[in-house]
């Protein structure tokens, strides 16, 4: 960027053929204070990382493989064992489970190690953050066609346990999740887009089990919404829904009363 709400002309960073490249994370991954890409592509079931110079050119450094037909659509990225290093966490869709590539000092990852978050399969997002206030990264994932989040505890040290579900609705199969405090009770609330039963789901925080049962805002008949974003829409200080309505072509907007409820859908 110029600064000047325009861009340079655009720079191209090949992976393999038929790769499919899905989705991308910017982040110091060798903590030499210049920012790095890792994407993960679908079809080669690869996470890429490719390392800046600084002054806005790449170089490609390796590649994390994440099993046979495991099929990426996401990734994020946070530092699971507390070493200042920068880890990877995708959902493996094909293969029913989460891998977690735990960063090493030398621009190497680990090995993949994985986990399950319920039986069934296609693993579609997930989402990172300390969710049971223990200063450790829990990992929160949608179950694509099982109706419903699962949620690992960060243990602190890279591992993680103790598997807790969290049902969406009957056939909602939900597709993007979201982190925020909707009602102003300094505990994490989930949002998440459940596309074909045309609804954004909140899980709201809660002291002693991470979430609460779902609580459901409709997004239009049809709307069938396929992501989610927050923030502070209108400036009053409160966490707001923006939703992505692919069956109706539009974008909805949902605003917070800090309270945990929301405005009717504004298109």
């Amino acid at each position: 960027g110029f600064g000047d709400e325009t861009f340079n002309c655009i720079t191209k960073y090949s992976t393999d053929p038929y790769s499919y490249p899905m989705s991308v994370a910017i982040e110091d991954f060798n903590c030499d204070s210049r920012l790095d890409i890792a994407v993960v592509t679908c079809y080669d079931s690869n996470v890429w990382i490719f390392l800046g110079f600084g002054n806005g050119t790449f170089f490609f450094q390796l590649k994390c493989f994440t099993g046979v037909n495991s099929v990426l659509y996401s990734m994020v990225v946070g530092d699971f064992n507390n070493n200042n290093r920068l880890d990877i966490v995708v959902p493996n869709y094909g293969n029913n489970n989460i891998g977690v590539f735990l960063g090493y000092a030398n621009e190497t990852f680990a090995q993949q190690i994985t986990y399950s978050t319920g039986a069934g399969c296609d693993r579609y997002c997930l989402t990172v953050s300390d969710f049971n206030n223990d200063n450790r990264l829990d990992i929160a994932v949608v179950n694509y066609h099982d109706n419903f989040i699962g949620m690992l505890e960060g243990f602190g040290d890279g591992t993680f346990g103790n598997k807790m579900i969290y049902p969406t609705e009957t056939d909602s199969l939900s597709r993007s999740l979201v982190v925020a405090d909707f009602n102003d009770d300094k505990l994490l609330d989930l949002v998440v887009a459940n596309s074909d039963t045309s609804t954004v789901g909140v899980f709201f925080g809660y002291c002693c089990d991470p979430f609460r049962n779902q609580s459901t805002n409709d997004t239009g008949n049809n709307s069938h919404p396929s992501s989610v974003a927050v923030g502070n829409l209108n400036n009053y200080n409160q966490s707001d829904i923006g939703v992505a309505n692919y069956g109706t072509n539009n974008i909805g907007i949902l605003l917070g009363y800090r309270n945990g409820t929301f405005t009717k859908q504004t298109i």
